[in-house]
């Protein structure tokens, strides 16, 4: 976050990864009797335009201060007043409002595959 591009070689890295742990969740669901696995794709929802979408404002920069080349807030410093509105708490982790569209997303099916939380939930 903090206005910083992501690296596209790391972005390609985590597409490849997340290509082969989906593909190791099929097959455990394949060779596993009588377990249910499914994998949520983090990573697909992280386009700026979803963002927006999401009716999230801020979706480059962290909601506190963090020093350069530090990743967790600075302690004792004000934070953003608009806190919902914001992608990432710090360059580290992402935020309350976001970690709620994860959580919905995720238990309605929105971003899991084969199978949604709620799908789960109810074996």
């Amino acid at each position: 976050s903090d206005g910083k591009i992501c690296s596209r070689e790391v972005n390609e890295a985590v597409k490849i990864f997340n290509k082969n742990l989906d593909d190791l969740v099929m097959d455990f669901n394949k060779k596993v009797r009588g377990a249910k696995f499914t994998f949520v794709d983090l990573f697909s929802g992280g386009d700026p335009l979803a963002f927006k979408f999401l009716g999230f404002k801020v979706g480059d920069k962290s909601c506190c201060t963090v020093n350069p080349g530090e990743e967790l807030c600075v302690p004792n410093q004000p934070v953003c007043a608009n806190r919902t509105e914001y992608v990432f708490w710090d360059d580290l982790h992402s935020s309350e409002a976001t970690n709620m569209v994860v959580a919905k997303g995720s238990f309605d099916g929105i971003i899991t595959k084969p199978y949604s939380i709620a799908q789960l939930v109810k074996e």
